[in-house]
This record gives structure tokens, C-alpha cells and sequence, in this order.
């Protein structure tokens, strides 16, 4: 139970550090992206929207540190936790009704707000307890357990961001637009194609054959082999049907910074308004969060694999923590 707790206090004081980030990088830095990842608040007016997320932020920082501190206030955090595990409930019902009709494809059918409503239910649960403890009372008692809580912690801090890798960033929200965004991969010394860049221009290309799309843009930048991705990529998607003029090219996009940076600029020129996002599952939940504070409505498209990459497990441990400094950074 002990256990338990703690990891309840310290998931919801990083969601809640999360939250308050983006409120303030939002007042800062209009169209910063507050909270897409998780709670969809939509349904209300911004600014309540605003308040309650900010009600949530503190609620949950607060129980985690000095969950004593205010016994008075415990009918409210009650309340703002009951009310966010319930919108988390209802977003978690609409993804599973939407996989049950072939609207997206999941492999889990399980999205990240479900367990986010198990968060928030058990936050409340702990309220009840009769001495209540805050990661601080864990994390700095003077035990060798400490160690063991401050093992847990980084557990904690890698298993956040991995669920969304395989909730948000295996789902295939396919569906019409105007163009798909592939994102370029490896290309050999002897201009042959990595594992990785054939899987995503297949998608690409069948998205092209399905008529979900009627542009491609590819972008990429020139890596150690002297090959541009963008430019291979170019001619392979030629090679498999889709006319040379459907295939718009970005040649500098060196990471996915550059790519999202010049891509947007793309989309501007042409007009286009929405965009499918190819990628590996793995790279799609930061393109996303990227792409939206960028002002793009885009919808992700995980490639599909002919075969699982050797270094699958090496580039999700790199996108957890690429997770948190993209998330953070204004």
C-alpha cells in the first residue's frame, strides 16, 4: 500500500508539474499547446478550462508534497479530482467507440486517459487515509529504503511518457487531408534504403493509393552516407506510382525540429489546413506535441513495420527523455 501511494503522489506531482508549465508557457507563448496530451477540455470556454486545469495543477502538487496541509479543503480536491477522472473516463470510452467502429486503429484500444482516470480515482482514495504521507516523507527518510523509493521514482519518470509511446503513439488516426508529412530515416552508403525509412514511405505511399492524401512531402536532410533522405525518398515513392509532382520535398530537415519548422512553412505556401504525420510509434507522440505548438492540425500515422527494428527498445528510451525536454521547453 505503501508503495502504492507513492507512486500515486509522485505520477500526479509530474502531471501536475506538466500542467502548470504549460499554463505558463501558454501566457507566454500563445499557441504553446496547454495540455493537448492528455485532458480534453474543449467542451469548455477557454478560460474556465484555464482555471480548472490550473485547480487540477495545484491540487495534485500539493497532495504530493504536504497531502496534510489543508484537511479543510479535502471536499474540494475531492471534487477537482472526481471531476477530471470522469472527463479522463469519458475520453477513454470515445477512444474505445471509435476503435469499435474502424474510425482509428489500436493495437491496445486502451488510450493514456484511462489511466489517468485510475490516477486521479486513487489520489481521491488516498485523501481518506489516516496519516496520509508526501514523497518527501519517501524520498528523504534517513534508510536504505530510500534508495529503493528513489529507484521507484525513476520508473515513475520513464513510465509516463512510454505509456504514451504505446497508447497515443501506436494508434493510427488515418483519415482524409491534405498531404502526409513523412519523416526521413537512414539511407545507406549505396543509396539503399534502413528498415526504418522503407516502413515509412510504404505508409506513406498507401495512404497516397488509399485517396486519403494527394500530396507527399518528404523531408530529411543529408547524413553521413552523402545521400539526402529527401531526395531518395523522393524517387523511391516515384518509383511506386506517386507522379513526381505530388511529391513535395524539404531537403533540410536535419531533425525533427528542422523538419517541423520547414514543413509548417510548406503547408503555409500551398494552403494546406491538415496533415497525416508518418513516422515510427515511437517518434509520434513528440512530432505531435511539436507540430501543435507549431499551429499545424496534424493526425499521426505510425508506419507499419515489415519487420521490428533491432534498436526499437534504444530509440524509446531516447524519445522518454526527449519527451520531457520538448514538452518543457518553450
Amino acid at each position: 500500500m505503501r508503495a502504492l501511494e507513492f507512486v500515486t503522489r509522485l505520477a500526479g506531482a509530474l502531471l501536475g508539474c506538466f500542467i502548470l508549465a504549460n499554463a505558463i508557457g501558454e501566457r507566454l507563448h500563445p499557441g504553446y499547446g496547454a495540455d493537448w496530451i492528455w485532458i480534453d477540455l474543449s467542451w469548455l470556454p477557454d478560460r474556465v478550462a484555464a482555471v480548472a486545469r490550473l485547480a487540477l495543477a495545484a491540487v495534485l502538487i500539493v497532495l504530493a508534497f504536504r497531502p496534510g496541509l489543508f484537511p479543510q479543503a479535502r471536499w474540494g480536491s475531492t471534487a477537482v479530482l472526481a471531476f477530471f477522472a470522469g472527463a479522463c473516463a469519458v475520453d477513454a470510452l470515445r477512444f474505445v467507440g471509435l476503435a469499435q467502429v474502424g474510425r482509428i486503429q489500436s493495437p491496445l484500444r486502451i488510450s493514456l486517459s484511462l489511466f489517468l482516470s485510475v490516477l486521479f480515482l486513487a489520489q481521491a482514495a488516498f485523501l481518506g487515509a489516516p496519516r496520509p504521507s508526501g514523497l518527501t516523507c519517501f524520498l528523504f527518510r534517513r534508510s536504505w529504503r530510500a534508495g529503493l523509493w528513489w529507484i521507484a521514482a525513476g520508473a515513475v519518470v520513464l513510465a509516463l511518457p512510454l505509456a504514451h509511446i504505446l497508447t497515443f503513439g501506436q494508434t493510427d488516426y488515418r483519415r482524409r487531408a491534405d498531404c502526409a508529412i513523412v519523416l526521413g530515416a537512414q539511407v545507406y552508403e549505396d543509396g539503399k534504403l534502413s528498415d526504418a525509412l522503407r516502413d515509412r514511405l510504404a505508409t506513406a505511399v498507401e495512404l497516397y493509393e488509399e485517396g486519403r492524401v494527394e500530396y507527399l512531402v518528404m523531408t530529411g536532410g543529408t547524413g553521413a552516407s552523402g545521400h539526402n533522405e529527401a531526395l531518395v525518398m523522393r524517387n523511391w515513392a516515384a518509383g511506386r506510382g506517386v507522379p513526381p509532382e505530388r511529391i513535395l520535398v524539404d531537403t533540410e530537415g536535419t531533425n525533427s525540429a528542422a523538419s517541423v519548422r520547414n514543413t509548417e512553412r510548406i503547408l503555409r505556401e500551398r494552403g494546406f489546413r491538415s496533415a497525416l504525420v508518418v513516422s515510427h510509434h515511437f517518434h509520434l507522440p513528440r512530432l505531435k506535441l511539436a507540430y501543435v505548438r507549431a499551429g499545424v492540425r496534424v493526425y499521426t500515422v505510425p508506419a507499419r513495420e515489415g519487420s521490428p527494428l533491432r534498436r526499437t527498445p534504444y530509440y524509446v528510451l531516447r524519445e522518454c527523455a526527449a519527451f520531457y525536454v520538448y514538452y518543457l521547453r518553450g
